[in-house]
């Protein structure tokens, strides 16, 4: 099964299992980009054609939408799921980056939101692990990254 069949079929089983509506694929938690002025590529799936997907970023506490996307309307049939991805790229306003230490020179924490909530992200590339994995349960407890990833600015 190659890479984009397992994907969906992990995002139709994760759904059923932990009720998720979807998920942002990228950003990765802890990608790393040049500037804070490059753009960030960020996609995922939900469960519902033509959704509203917002992109927030992280600034003192509070979230602040940055963008939005729509899911497209061609759909994706996998275990009797219909599923819509989404993508959009943007640049985080610089005041939404903060320095985290002496290790990171900048850091933007940032999620998606569809209608029904928060968008489930996941560690390092969906894709590259998931067949490792005997269980949806596993997989998930070993890389799931809760609603929010990190990425990091070289300069």
């Amino acid at each position: 099964m190659g890479k984009h069949c397992r994907f969906l079929a992990a995002l139709v089983i994760a759904s059923l299992t932990f009720a998720s509506t979807g998920c942002m694929v990228t950003p990765n938690n802890g990608d790393t980009i040049e500037s804070r002025s490059e753009k960030i590529d960020f996609s995922g799936w939900t469960t519902t054609p033509n959704q509203t997907v917002k992109i927030h970023v992280k600034s003192e506490g509070q979230w602040h939408q940055i963008g939005t996307t729509k899911t497209a309307t061609k759909k994706y049939r996998l275990y009797d799921n219909d599923w819509y991805y989404w993508h959009t790229s943007l640049t985080v306003p610089s005041s939404y980056w903060y320095e985290d230490s002496w290790f990171y020179p900048a850091v933007a924490t940032v999620k998606a939101t569809a209608d029904n909530g928060e968008l489930v992200t996941w560690d390092r590339g969906f894709y590259d692990y998931f067949a490792d994995y005997d269980s949806l349960e596993e997989l998930y407890n070993a890389h799931s990254s809760g609603p929010e990833v990190y990425v990091i600015a070289n300069q």
